[in-house]
C-alpha cells in the first residue's frame, strides 16, 4: 500500500506548540465549521484537552483548556447533538467514565458532561445504530470484555446502555454499513486473543452473532475505509505485538476476506 498526499501549501518542517502533561492522543476537525483544522490533544496527566483552533497562516492559536476525567487516554470528534457543531467524546481510564464536550457555535466547548460506563473505557465511537437519526454511542471496555450501546436523545445519553460481550481485552472499535442494507454495523478488536470482531446491525439497536476474523498479535487500533475501490468497506489493524498491519477486504454481504499481513515498524 503506497499513500501519497499532495499539499497545496507548503508546511514549515517544524512548529511547537504547548499541551498539557504527558499528551497521549490528538485528533483533528473542523471545531468552528470552516476551512481550517483545528486539533483536540489530550493530556493524560493535566486531565484535560486542549482545543488549538487553526489560523489563516497554517499556524495554530493559543490552547484553551477543559477539563477530563482521571487517566483521560481516547479522544473523539463528532457532531453528536445534531446543532451543527463538532463535539469531543473522551474516555476516562480510571473512574470508568466518559467526558462529553458539546460544541458552541462561538468556537468554544461547554463543561463537560461526564457517564459512568464499564471498567477501563477505551475507545468510543458513534453513530445513528438504532434508525431514529439521532446519535448513539458505543464505547469499550478494556477490563469488562464488552461494548456498550448508549441511546442517545439529541445529545442526551441514557445511563442504561445495552453491553455487549465481545474478545478478550478489547481496545478499539470502528462502525459504517458493511452490507449496505442501511443498518450500522461495528467491528472491534480484540487484543487478549488477536481478533476482529464483527456484528451487523439489524436495526433499533440490535445486533447479529458477531463473526470473528484472526489478525496479527495484540491489535490495538484500526480504520474502515474503501481500500481497494470496489464500493465495500475494508479494515486495517494495527498489530502492536508482531510489528505488522492486518487488511481485511470486505465483501458484499458483511463479512470480510481472512487477512492480507504486511511488515511495519517497530511497536505500530
Amino acid at each position: 500500500f503506497f499513500l501519497e498526499q499532495q499539499c497545496s501549501q507548503p508546511y514549515p518542517l517544524h512548529e511547537a506548540y504547548n499541551t498539557g502533561k504527558a499528551p497521549l492522543a490528538i485528533v483533528a476537525g473542523s471545531f468552528t465549521n470552516s476551512n481550517k483544522i483545528d486539533l483536540a490533544v489530550l493530556n493524560s496527566k493535566n486531565q484535560s484537552v486542549d482545543i488549538l483552533l487553526g489560523s489563516k497562516v497554517n499556524t495554530y492559536e493559543t490552547e484553551t483548556i477543559y477539563a477530563a476525567g482521571s487517566a483521560p487516554n481516547f479522544v473523539y470528534n463528532k457532531d453528536i447533538n445534531g446543532d451543527g457543531n463538532m463535539d469531543v467524546v473522551i474516555t476516562n481510564q480510571n473512574d470508568a467514565s466518559i467526558s462529553v464536550l458539546f460544541g458552541n457555535a462561538d468556537e468554544t466547548f461547554q463543561s463537560s458532561i461526564d457517564y459512568v460506563v464499564g471498567n477501563y473505557p477505551i475507545s468510543v465511537t458513534s453513530d445513528d445504530f438504532t434508525g431514529d437519526s439521532k446519535m448513539n454511542l458505543l464505547v469499550v471496555n478494556y477490563d469488562d470484555n464488552t461494548v456498550i450501546l448508549m441511546f442517545g436523545d439529541n445529545g442526551q445519553f441514557s445511563a442504561n446502555f445495552n453491553a455487549m460481550a465481545v474478545g478478550l481485552k478489547p481496545t478499539y472499535i470502528v462502525s459504517g454499513d458493511f452490507n449496505q442494507d442501511g443498518h450500522i454495523d461495528w467491528a472491534v478488536t480484540n487484543s487478549g486473543d488477536n481478533t476482529v470482531g464483527v456484528a451487523l446491525g439489524l436495526g433499533f439497536g440490535f445486533f447479529g452473532k458477531q463473526h470473528i476474523y484472526s489478525v496479527g498479535s495484540n491489535p490495538v487500533a484500526m480504520t474502515c475505509q474503501d481500500f481497494n475501490s470496489d464500493g465495500q468497506l475494508d479494515l486495517i489493524v494495527v498489530n502492536y505485538g508482531n510489528n505488522s498491519i492486518s487488511v481485511l477486504f470486505g465483501n458484499t454481504d458483511g463479512t470480510f476476506q481472512s487477512q492480507m499481513a504486511y511488515d511495519v515498524g517497530i511497536s505500530p
